[in-house]
C-alpha cells in the first residue's frame, strides 16, 4: 500500500479503533477486558484475511461490541483502514504511531503528564503503598488513576491490573474458547448486539425517538450514535456502560447546567481538537466540517435543546 494510504488508514484507526483494539493492535486496552467476546488482537491473527476485515469495517460482528461504520466512513476510507490493520498490524505487527500529540489534544505531553509514566510502562505498581512513595511519584500516581487509567494497564507486582473490579455481565472467557473468532453462527447482518452492561446502564443506549429530523439533523444521528454514543451514549447523558467509568466522565448534555454552557463553536472546537487528559480524541483527521456540523445540528436537536 501506498504511504498515503497508510496515514489515512492510521489516522481512521487511531480515531475509530484504538479504544478497543489498541493503538497497536494487541487489544490490551481496559475497556477490551470488559467486552465479551474480547476485541481481536491483530498482531497474533495471521490469517486474517483483508476480506474478513473489510466485512467486520463495513457490516460489525453481531453479538460483539463491533459496531458497523458503512454510515460514517466512505468506501475509500474502508479500504484504508483495512489495508493499515492488515499490512501494519496483522502481517507486520508494527507498533502504531504515537497518539500523545499536540495534533490530538495532548500539547506537551512528556512534561505536563511524565510523572505518570512509571505508572503507565510498570515500572512503579499501581498499588505501591504511597507513604513508600515519593511526594512526586504520589502526584503521579493520582494522575495514573485519574486520567490514564482508561486506556493504560497499570501493573500489580510483575501482573497486569485489572484497573476496575470485574461486572457480573462481561465475565473472563478462557482462552480455550478462542473469543477473538467471535460468533460465526450468526450473519454479519445481524442486529448489532453488544451484550454488556446492567439494564440502568443499557437503557441509555437507547436512541431516543425524534420525529421530523432535518436532512442535517440526520446525518448527524447516524454519525453520533456511530462515533459518540459508545462514550457518550445514545441518549447523551453518558451513564451508559463505558461513560460510567471514564475518569472524568463524559457531561451530560442533557443537564440544563452543562447544555446552557456548550455552544455550537465550542462543540465543534473540541470535536476536531479533543480535550486534553480526557478520553476525548481529536477527530479532525478522519471528520470533514460538514460532518461535526451534522453532529452538533443532532445534538443541539436532541439533547441541549430538549424539553427538561
Amino acid at each position: 500500500m501506498d504511504s498515503t494510504s497508510l496515514e489515512r488508514g492510521r489516522a481512521i484507526y487511531n480515531a475509530r479503533c484504538y479504544f478497543c483494539h489498541g493503538y497497536s493492535g494487541d487489544a490490551r486496552t481496559v475497556a477490551s477486558k470488559y467486552l465479551d467476546p474480547v476485541p481481536r488482537d491483530f498482531t497474533k491473527s495471521p490469517d486474517l484475511t483483508g476480506e474478513r476485515i473489510e466485512r467486520a469495517v463495513r457490516h460489525g460482528r453481531a453479538r460483539t461490541a463491533m459496531q458497523p461504520f458503512t454510515s460514517i466512513l466512505d468506501d475509500t476510507e474502508i479500504e484504508s483502514v483495512t489495508a493499515f490493520v492488515l499490512e501494519a498490524l496483522v502481517r507486520c505487527a508494527t507498533p502504531n504511531i504515537r497518539y500523545h500529540t499536540a495534533e490530538n489534544g495532548w500539547p506537551d505531553h512528556e512534561r505536563r503528564n511524565g510523572a505518570a509514566f512509571p505508572f503507565v510502562l510498570g515500572t512503579l505498581a499501581v498499588n505501591a503503598r504511597e507513604i513508600e512513595l515519593s511526594a512526586a511519584q504520589r502526584s503521579g500516581l493520582n494522575l495514573f488513576r485519574r486520567a490514564c487509567g482508561v486506556c493504560h494497564e497499570g501493573t500489580i507486582q510483575g501482573t497486569v491490573l485489572r484497573q476496575i473490579p470485574e461486572s457480573p455481565s462481561a465475565p473472563d472467557v478462557a482462552p480455550s474458547q478462542n473469543p477473538n473468532l467471535g460468533h460465526e453462527g450468526h450473519s454479519e447482518h445481524e442486529e448489532y448486539g453488544r451484550g454488556y452492561g446492567n439494564e440502568e446502564e443499557i437503557q441509555h443506549d437507547r436512541i431516543p425517538v425524534l420525529a421530523d429530523l432535518t436532512p442535517l439533523q440526520h446525518t448527524g444521528r447516524n454519525i453520533y450514535q456511530q462515533s459518540c454514543a459508545l462514550c457518550h451514549a445514545a441518549d447523551g447523558t453518558g451513564r451508559n456502560w463505558i461513560g460510567t467509568f471514564l475518569d472524568p466522565s463524559p457531561p451530560s448534555f442533557i443537564d440544563t447546567a452543562v447544555s446552557a454552557r456548550l455552544d455550537d463553536d465550542y462543540l465543534k472546537q473540541v470535536t476536531l481538537g479533543g480535550l486534553p487528559n480526557t478520553s476525548m480524541p481529536a477527530f479532525r483527521s478522519v471528520l470533514e466540517i460538514e460532518q461535526i456540523d451534522a453532529i452538533v445540528a443532532y445534538m443541539r436537536r436532541a439533547f441541549l435543546d430538549r424539553p427538561q
